[in-house]
């Protein structure tokens, strides 16, 4: 998951979605704002929270991808070693010597609206007509460590967890959740049936130095220099996951990465881009990887925000979100062959 800003206001249909209770008024938090009834975002949450397309998407997804790992345990010569699968390698030292290099098994997986459904936040938003608000899902994530209630999840998510630790393949959980919301999280994780002997190891929260330091590691790694033209254009482009999957690759054979976000997936988009520039560049990422969705790359749905929201939303000042957007020529053919036409002759 990968917040942009948004959740504006609602009401009418609210009454109607669950909701995490009102905590104290805090001087830091965002004041609450009027409501406006007219909120599109209304009805992305509504859809997120309420509806059996939502759900049937991700037990499709999740359905899948227990397929697609399956089969990849099947096809390939792994071993079992204290519970765990493992791929063993004959790789060559740089002094001529051999020797067997073995990772274990991974799948990568962001947590939210991937693995956790935080549809009740978002109508806290909502009732607030509020954007997202770093101490308000800061308070979110205590509450739902603490309510059993609010730990919900996205459907089909938790039995093929379960499914993959049945077979020996470990979860990595690589979240932009930020370090002060780490115990909580491990918390929910654990009430939801995922604990294990190394959650410690597999919960990597985001720590934005730490992140850019492991970015810097990893163009080390590929051998160029730091100020070389392609370490720079990797650090302006990556996701800021790029260095935290990096260390986990270099641990773990991961055999596939889920998320909500096509930045919870290893792609690079040229960050300078703007508006439907960079609209485009995400859908040419998409295209030019489409052999690898539903083989090893994996999306939930989420309708109620991400990365595809800020180009259309929040474009650049001159510009209105329905200029982002396209009719591919319908009004233009509706002048010539639509009623306004029959009038004119």
């Amino acid at each position: 998951m990968k917040r942009t800003g948004l959740l504006l206001g609602a009401a009418g249909l609210l009454m109607s979605l669950s909701v995490c209770p009102t905590w104290a008024d805090n001087a830091q938090l965002t004041p609450q704002k009027p409501r406006n009834p007219n909120n599109p975002f209304l009805y992305a949450v509504t859809w997120q929270q309420t509806s059996a397309e939502m759900a049937a998407l991700s037990y499709q997804t999740y359905r899948l991808a227990e397929y697609a790992i399956a089969e990849k345990i099947r096809l390939g010569n792994f071993k079992m070693r204290d519970g765990l699968l493992y791929e063993d390698t004959l790789m060559q030292a740089p002094d001529g010597t051999t020797f067997v290099s073995s990772k274990p098994l991974a799948i990568v997986l962001d947590l939210d609206e991937t693995v956790f459904d935080n549809s009740p936040y978002e109508v806290f938003s909502l009732k607030r007509n509020s954007r997202y608000d770093n101490g308000y899902w800061s308070y979110w994530c205590r509450y739902q460590a603490q309510t059993p209630s609010a730990q919900l999840t996205m459907p089909g998510s938790i039995e093929f967890l379960k499914k993959c630790m049945e077979w020996g393949v470990t979860p990595i959980y690589i979240t932009n959740r930020d370090m002060p919301e780490r115990e909580a999280t491990l918390q929910t994780l654990k009430g939801m049936g995922l604990d294990s002997p190394t959650l410690e190891q597999q919960l990597i929260c985001r720590d934005k130095q730490k992140d850019k330091r492991d970015a810097l590691e990893l163009v080390k790694k590929l051998g160029w220099s730091e100020d070389s033209p392609e370490a720079a254009e990797y650090l302006r482009n990556a996701s800021d996951k790029a260095g935290r999957r990096a260390a986990v690759e270099m641990r773990y054979k991961v055999l596939g990465y889920f998320g909500d976000n096509l930045y919870d997936h290893p792609v690079i988009v040229d960050s300078s881009l703007r508006e439907k520039d960079a609209l485009r560049a995400r859908k040419e990422q998409v295209k030019d990887n489409a052999d690898r969705f539903g083989v090893d790359w994996f999306v939930l749905p989420n309708i109620t925000y991400g990365s595809w929201v800020k180009p259309v939303i929040f474009p650049e000042r001159s510009k209105s979100a329905l200029q982002m957007l396209d009719d591919y020529g319908f009004s233009e053919w509706l002048k010539q062959h639509g009623p306004e036409s029959d009038r004119q002759r």
